[in-house]
């Protein structure tokens, strides 16, 4: 009698260890079997919310279910992340992240960093560039310089987030001599209506976000803020070209809480490296001018490209002693 006690009590040990091994693994099997949420840091109409309405489709493709975008912004992009990661490790939601994430985490102001994370892909570099409205007095970038100098801190530089490359640019400017007054705003469309009603002189924006503005010409570019000039704008000088060593890459790209189920992570993985190859998403990027430079990276090389970023993000955060506000 106490021979089949102790073997029921094997048996049970046995059935408690393998259950949740049994379910990971129907889990993973049946991974994705309802829609998966993608949280997005920032307000409807910017650029990364664009990005992920115009990917998602093509995402859905591949998991065979809905990818469902959901806008979260507040506090440059921090209250998105605190409520993606309060989401379970299963898989269905992932977040989107770009630039800023890497230079928060330099700053230490989010409470979790990019080791909190796991990378799935980079999707896109876009292109970035100071942008003027139509009627503005200045006609090229060395007017800005030479009214900053007469009257510094007084020429308004819209940007998204405090953290961001935006605002680093502002920064960099700033330990040369040129000081301008950063303005944070939520989103893009905040920051074009901005400008457009002539509340700042000017702003950092992306190619992607504000291409329309300028083919319309509603907004003026007065620089480039690459290592190359933008394709279709041969005249609009680069930063670096006209002396500032400036050239922040700005990238988008997904990620996933760690201790997420490899075999989930690896679906995902294998659904955004088809995405970037399907013709919907070529066209998309080259009607945005996003076709400049390579976008996609694998999960390995993404989380590389992470560690080196997030190295020389820290470098400028200290030798411009910037704080983050």
């Amino acid at each position: 009698m106490k021979r089949k006690s102790i073997q029921m009590v094997y048996v049970l040990i046995a059935v408690f260890i393998l259950l949740p091994i049994t379910a990971s693994f129907v889990a993973a099997k049946d991974f994705p079997s309802r829609p998966v949420e993608w949280i997005i840091r920032w307000s409807v109409g910017g650029g990364s919310s664009v990005f992920a309405r115009a990917f998602a489709p093509q995402v859905e493709k591949f998991l065979g279910q809905p990818v469902v975008i959901v806008n979260v912004p507040g506090a440059s992009g921090a209250v998105g992340m605190v409520e993606y990661m309060k989401r379970a490790n299963d898989g269905y939601s992932i977040l989107g992240v770009e630039s800023d994430l890497v230079i928060n985490s330099a700053l230490g102001t989010y409470q979790y960093t990019v080791d909190d994370l796991d990378y799935i892909a980079r999707a896109q570099m876009d292109s970035s560039w100071i942008l003027v409205r139509d009627k503005s007095p200045f006609k090229s970038f060395q007017d800005v310089v030479k009214a900053a100098k007469k009257k510094p801190g007084k020429i308004l530089f819209g940007g998204i987030g405090m953290g961001s490359n935006d605002a680093l640019a502002v920064a960099k400017l700033a330990s040369v001599g040129v000081k301008l007054k950063f303005v944070s705003y939520e989103g893009g469309g905040e920051l074009h209506a901005a400008i457009l009603r002539g509340e700042i002189d000017l702003a950092w924006e992306e190619v992607s976000e504000s291409l329309h503005l300028v083919q319309g010409g509603q907004m003026r570019s007065l620089a480039a803020a690459n290592d190359v000039r933008i394709k279709g704008f041969p005249d609009v000088s680069t930063l670096q070209e006209l002396g500032y060593d400036i050239a922040f890459p700005f990238f988008r790209g997904v990620a996933i809480k760690k201790g997420v189920d490899p075999a989930i992570r690896k679906t995902l993985e294998d659904a955004f490296a088809k995405a970037v190859e399907t013709e919907g998403w070529k066209k998309f990027q080259m009607e945005k001018k996003l076709d400049q430079r390579l976008g996609y990276l694998n999960s390995t090389d993404f989380k590389e490209f992470i560690k080196r970023y997030y190295k020389s993000m820290k470098e400028v955060v200290e030798k411009t002693g910037y704080k983050g506000r």
